[in-house]
């Protein structure tokens, strides 16, 4: 199996919530993209708990812009985004970079701010990188995904093993 560039996330992480602000600061990242499924929460959670909400919270304080980034439906990532009070953009077509690129045009993000936060190689990483912009991978939280993910866990446990043992990308905390 071929593995290009675009495979290849800018920074590992156990998750989200582990990443301190001064990381997004040193690699001069304003705007944080997230994907929600397993990302920011499991993917049948439809309301944030009150960390999840004290995290973002936390995150915006520091003066840095939340938005969630979801392949999902309207209703699904409306209705968490309203909880937790941040905008959000949904069916963005990962893994193509289409949806990312106009995202960030129309919200007239700097690239060189951006990062996208996902639990997909083949999905998240992959289109993050297509758009340009740094991409963060992070385990997924939760072990049940629905049937669609399932068949794409194949192949990004394949890419995240291939990507750990090579060191093609290290975790945020051994960076530079």
């Amino acid at each position: 199996m071929c593995m290009g560039n675009r495979h290849i996330p800018f920074a590992l992480s156990n998750s989200l919530q582990e990443i301190p602000f001064s990381f997004f600061a040193k690699h001069g990242i304003k705007v944080i993209l997230c994907d929600l499924d397993n990302t920011l929460d499991a993917f049948d959670v439809n309301e944030p708990n009150e960390t999840t909400k004290q995290f973002v919270s936390s995150l915006q304080a520091a003066g840095l812009t939340f938005m969630i980034a979801s392949n999902n439906s309207s209703n699904r990532v409306t209705q968490y985004a309203k909880a937790l009070g941040v905008n959000c953009a949904h069916g963005l077509f990962k893994p193509l970079s289409f949806g990312l690129q106009r995202l960030i045009k129309e919200k007239g993000f700097d690239k060189n701010s951006c990062v996208l936060i996902g639990d997909q190689v083949v999905t998240d990483i992959f289109a993050g990188n297509g758009a340009g912009i740094k991409t963060i991978l992070v385990s997924p939280l939760s072990k049940h995904d629905p049937w669609w993910t399932m068949f794409n866990r194949v192949f990004d446990n394949y890419f995240r093993k291939r990507i750990t043992k090579k060191k093609l990308a290290l975790n945020w905390r051994e960076m530079p």
